[in-house]
């Protein structure tokens, strides 16, 4: 007679029925699983445990990171970060626009945009003047010191799209672009 070795505790998530499909698969086949395995299994009626790394909110936070790195590692000594370089995109774009709506433009917040601002005018990189039927709104327009900052900055911004889409084939980067879009 051979001897039982000891078995863990099993848990199944999920609610009763499913545990009543367990055992009937498990009746089924009888002489395949003994009797102290069936005996080790409980049910947990609460929801499956959260697995922090397949949160879809946790997953972007972590591409957003990788794509900042690979973007700030392709600027080099160029002091240049993403939200200053997508302000400044968006302003020679679009031309002339008050502060609150680059910030919409680029989805960032009025904090974040103030200090974007504040960084990019003390580099000389836009002009800051009041709005002449608004005095509280400020407009912003990127200066010819902004547009070869960024003229200078395009290679290396397409290096690092490619350098973070790179793990993905041709048409899986397509397709991730297509359904960040959708989200976006």
């Amino acid at each position: 007679m051979r001897a039982r070795t000891p078995v863990p505790n099993v848990t199944v998530w999920g609610n009763k029925e499913m545990y009543e499909d367990v055992l009937t698969l498990t009746k089924d086949h009888a002489s395949e699983v003994p009797d102290h395995h069936q005996r080790n299994v409980r049910v947990d009626e609460s929801p499956a445990p959260v697995v922090l790394e397949e949160q879809i909110g946790h997953l972007l936070r972590k591409a957003n990171q990788r794509a900042t790195a690979i973007f700030q590692s392709q600027l080099g000594s160029a002091e240049f970060t993403l939200p200053q370089f997508s302000a400044l995109v968006k302003l020679l774009e679009k031309g002339t626009v008050s502060q609150n709506s680059l910030g919409r433009l680029i989805g960032m917040d009025a904090a974040t945009m103030q200090g974007v601002v504040r960084r990019l005018s003390e580099r000389g990189m836009i002009e800051r003047c009041a709005d002449e039927r608004d005095r509280r709104r400020v407009k912003l327009t990127a200066t010819s010191d902004g547009r070869r900052m960024v003229s200078s900055a395009v290679q290396a911004v397409a290096r690092a799209a490619e350098q973070t889409l790179a793990p993905l084939t041709p048409r899986e980067q397509q397709t991730f672009l297509r359904l960040l879009r959708r989200l976006t």
